[in-house]
């Protein structure tokens, strides 16, 4: 069975079919039991957590390489604000406020200061 994580919808498959990724009603990702069952208990063991800023965002491709990761290193963080839509009130927090759960901050800030300090080589033009 998927369950949308928006609505709350339930989509059961028949054997051999598919299971269905996006809600048909609302258009979201959808989860199985066990990928439910594992941000459920995520969320339990995070509820508790206090969680610290660690940085701001200073644009998409940012926000996305850092997102990821944290997501390879098992950092948990949240992103606050910074979405399509922000208001001009809100610039000074760039594309989203980076939060890493305190346990983790050290982690995460050692993971910020080698990816501010890696170095891209690009290949040089061969013209």
């Amino acid at each position: 069975m998927q369950t949308c994580v928006s609505c709350h919808a339930e989509y059961n498959q028949n054997e051999g079919e598919a299971p269905v990724l996006r809600c048909p009603d609302c258009g979201s990702r959808t989860l199985d039991d066990a990928e439910l069952a594992g941000w459920k208990r995520l969320r339990d063991d995070l509820g508790h957590e206090d969680f610290l800023p660690v940085r701001i965002f200073d644009g998409p491709v940012d926000r996305a390489l850092i997102s990821a990761i944290f997501d390879d290193e098992g950092v948990p963080y949240v992103v606050h604000g910074g979405g399509m839509f922000s208001d001009a009130l809100s610039a000074q927090n760039g594309y989203g406020v980076l939060l890493v759960a305190e346990d983790s901050e050290a982690k995460a800030r050692r993971l910020l200061l080698q990816y501010d300090e890696a170095v891209v080589d690009f290949p040089s033009d061969p013209a």
